[in-house]
Formats: C-alpha cells, structure tokens, sequence
C-alpha cells in the first residue's frame, strides 16, 4: 500500500495512506510526493488521487443589465488625455512630476533591495521541496526511533503437560525501511479475573526485516493459577 506526502502551508506532512488523504482536504494543487517519485508533484497531476480532490463551484457572476448600469466608467489615458494633462501643467509641472515618480521608484527599489538577502533566502528554504533522499532519510530515522509503532505481534498460548506457559508469537513489521533485531517482550501472567500474578521480560533474538513476519515459540515457566497472559513490546533494536 503506498504512502503519500503533502506539503501544505509551508509544512511538511505525512504519510498517509489513501483511506487518511480523505481527511486532507485535497486540491488539484496540493503538492504530493510518494515513493518512486523522483520530484513533487500536484494532486491533480496523479490519476489514483483526482477522485479524493475537493470540489469548489466557480464564483457567481451576475449578467443583469443592473450590473452593468452600477458599474462606473473605466477611465483609459488615450493621447487626447495625455494632450489635456501636459496643457494644465505645462513642461515645468511635466518635469517635477517625472522627477518625482522617478523618486519613488528609486526609494522603493532601496527598501525592497534591503530586505532581500534574508527574505530571499526564507524563501527558498520554503519553497525547496525535499529531495527523495532526505525523504528516505526522515522516514527510517523516525521508524527506527519508534519500533513499536512499527511491529505488531499476534499470540496463541496454552499450557503443557509440565505446567509450562507455551507462547507462538507472529511478530510483523509495518515499516517500510526500518529492520529489527533482538525485540523484547514483556510477558503478564493473569488470573481468569485478569489480576496479575507476575510478569517477565523475554528477548528474542531473531531479525526482522521491514515489510516480513516472524514466528517464534517458547516456555516460560508460569505462577500457579495462570489463566490467561498478555504481551507487549518494551523495546526493538534498529538493524539498519
């Protein structure tokens, strides 16, 4: 299943799967990246997506002859104009004003040239879409700092004939790069009102590799009146 990133509003967000974009608010200009893609691209740009674009009515524009009647008279400088400007103020007024619009000019290009450098560069920070290798590097950074959002594990348990806990785990490993080893789990031995009666920590020293399964099997000797156990991951290690 692919994974989609958004940047919106000069921030970076993700990934999401498709069921997660509806929540997005999609446009047709929504900047998108997902793997494989070798540059950012817009929402509108990737067939899987037009689907879940949000759709906005185009603005009302009325053609009554009421609109048109209020509307004011569009003022154009034709040359007759500019004849009738250059009579009321004459050669002398026609230089001050030139002198004048030439110094405003000059004292905006000043102020906007001053706070160039700085806002310049906010700019391009902003703008710079992040490259698919930084990409990659984010997303195992944060997969290997966080396994157990990452592996998943499924048990069945009873108990033997010697009155040892047998435990078969499955463990899975949801992330796309990062690869575990030596993951320890935590072991809770319950009554049948689910009151602890004690609890071990285990270390299965085995690989996990991003995107597999695994199985495991092992005894653990038990408290008497086990009914029942239940297990979490206390902590994984990056392989990577």
């Amino acid at each position: 299943m692919k994974n989609y990133y958004l940047y919106k509003n000069d921030v970076q967000c993700g990934p999401f799967t498709m069921e997660e974009l509806v929540e997005q608010g999609l446009t047709s200009n929504t900047a998108v990246w997902t793997e494989g893609m070798q540059t950012w691209t817009t929402a509108g740009q990737l067939p899987e997506l037009r689907q879940l674009l949000k759709q906005t009515p185009p603005p009302f524009i009325s053609e009554t002859r009421d609109t048109y009647a209020a509307a004011p008279p569009v003022m154009t400088l034709t040359e007759k104009t500019g004849n009738r400007i250059g009579r009321l103020l004459g050669w002398p007024g026609l230089v001050i004003l030139a002198g004048a619009i030439v110094a405003m000019l000059l004292y905006f290009n000043k102020n906007s040239s001053a706070t160039t450098p700085g806002s310049s560069k906010l700019a391009e920070e902003i703008i710079r879409a992040k490259s698919p290798e930084e990409l990659r590097a984010e997303l195992l950074s944060r997969e290997r700092n966080d396994p157990d959002s990452y592996i998943d594990a499924k048990f069945n348990h009873w108990e033997n004939l010697i009155s040892e806990r047998v435990i078969q785990i499955q463990f899975s490993n949801r992330a796309t790069l990062a690869n575990y080893k030596d993951i320890t789990v935590r072991v809770r031995f319950l009554t049948q009102t689910k009151t602890e009666l004690g609890a071990t920590n285990y270390t299965i020293h085995k690989y996990l590799p991003a995107g597999n399964t695994m199985d495991h099997k092992m005894k653990l000797k038990q408290p008497s009146g086990t009914k029942d156990i239940s297990i979490s991951i206390v902590e994984a290690i990056s392989n990577n």
